[in-house]
């Protein structure tokens, strides 16, 4: 079961060399972010995680906020820890369910990130400039994914026990795991086209881009450029995705290219229309 070993983790989590990580209040500017849900009032005496959080900056940047439904924060000597399987493969890491890396949370805006070492205990020696506590209700964090094997993707899961060690939370529950992508393909791309059918002689525009993400999520484009053909040959644009299509080009063939990017995925879509 992946959470066996939480106890002993925990208790290596409590020697002095775990050290506070520097606080940055800035707020990150997210190219992805995603949320997750767990029922309220499942922890007992442990503090409840209700909700999580987690997104991440053009760069790398990874930031979880986790909120507690029954505290503000945390009492003296409770934990919440966020157990990280880097890699996706329960069969390569050392820690429960094959997790590689640990942020322990503690009180007094206390977060630490230890390495699952080979025993299965955690390392918190592995050098780190990354790693700031994040201001909010609950307890929060942010680390670079360099310093996580350089992660283009994680599954995880989060548990907190009370002070006692009789009561414990896990999030989501049972043995399920959250997954976050900070790489996510690009499905499909949409776009409005004006007007809809190009006309000899008059302008045409290519607007209100979006692209559906290989999660299902519809959301604007990073960047995006557009190149046209006409007839075989490169017309050029007017204005961004804007062209004027010759007064002599009804019925030829016009191919709209258009290049979206998103959290570091690049596609090319093309549509093909007919001059009227």
């Amino acid at each position: 079961m992946k959470h066996a070993l939480v106890l002993s983790l925990l208790a290596v989590a409590l020697a002095p060399a775990a050290t506070a990580a520097s606080t940055n209040g800035g707020a990150l500017r997210a190219s992805g972010s995603k949320q997750y849900a767990d029922p309220a009032g499942d922890s007992g005496a442990a503090a409840d995680v209700t909700s999580v959080e987690v997104s991440h900056t053009d760069d790398g940047q990874i930031r979880f906020a986790i909120a507690l439904g029954n505290r503000e924060a945390l009492n003296p000597t409770e934990f919440v820890t966020v157990f990280i399987d880097t890699d996706r493969n329960d069969a390569t890491g050392p820690g429960p369910g094959g997790t590689d890396y640990v942020l322990a949370f503690g009180a007094f805006r206390w977060v630490a990130l230890a390495k699952i070492v080979s025993t299965g205990e955690l390392d918190f020696t592995t050098p780190q400039t990354t790693l700031f506590v994040t201001l909010g209700p609950g307890v929060g964090a942010s680390i670079n994914s360099r310093e996580l094997g350089n992660t283009k993707g994680f599954d995880f899961y989060i548990s907190s026990w009370s002070a006692d060690y009789e009561d414990e939370e896990t999030a989501p529950d049972g043995d399920e795991w959250w997954t976050y992508l900070l790489q996510v393909g690009i499905d499909s791309a949409f776009a409005t086209s004006t007007p809809t059918v190009p006309r000899a002689g008059k302008r045409f525009s290519v607007s209100n881009v979006e692209v559906l993400l290989a999660d299902g999520q519809r959301v604007k484009p990073d960047s995006y450029t557009c190149k046209a053909v006409l007839g075989g040959r490169t017309i050029r644009p007017t204005g961004r995705c804007t062209w004027t299509i010759p007064a002599n080009a009804r019925g030829k063939k016009l191919v709209v290219s258009l290049t979206v990017s998103h959290g570091g995925a690049r596609e090319t879509f093309t549509r093909s229309f007919r001059v009227r």
